[in-house]
């Protein structure tokens, strides 16, 4: 999972503004990865919910690179001084609305990954309440309905 993260967030920063600096892909890479966590964690809550914490971790992962590549070692790879609720030229409401909308895809597609994953090494499928499949990360807690703890989903990567 983290390495499509490593290849599609420069892919679409190189289709939103031309460029991307090599940063762009261990920040994609560590997104992506939490995207599945969150997916597994908030598992029977809405889209939307899901989609919410989506971006929120996005933005905070941005923000954390921001600072480290931005303010710390003065790269300047982006500054979003000029928009409107931004804090500290690294984040601000406008990309975080747009990492809400492109969290709706995201997590459907961390879900199918993960789903795909444990099938390709021939792996029993799991099945939740609704009787939809879920991923080898989820299965250790399907019976006892417990939630993911990010040593585990860390362990399984």
């Amino acid at each position: 999972m983290i390495s499509y993260g490593c290849w599609g967030y420069p892919m679409l920063e190189y289709l939103w503004r031309g460029w991307s600096h090599w940063s762009m892909a261990l920040a994609g890479g560590l997104c992506f990865g939490l995207l599945g966590f969150v997916s597994d964690c908030l598992q029977g809550q809405s889209l939307p919910v899901r989609c919410a914490a989506g971006a929120s971790v996005i933005t905070s992962v941005e923000f954390l690179f921001g600072c480290i590549f931005n303010l710390a070692l003065g790269m300047h790879v982006w500054d979003y001084s000029d928009e409107l609720l931004n804090i500290a030229g690294q984040v601000c409401a406008r990309y975080s609305a747009l990492w809400f909308v492109l969290c709706l895809p995201l997590m459907r597609l961390t879900d199918r990954l993960v789903v795909r994953d444990s099938l390709a090494v021939g792996a029993k499928t799991a099945y939740n309440k609704n009787r939809k499949p879920i991923g080898r990360r989820m299965r250790q807690h399907a019976a006892s309905d417990q939630r993911t703890k990010l040593s585990d989903y860390i362990g399984m990567l």
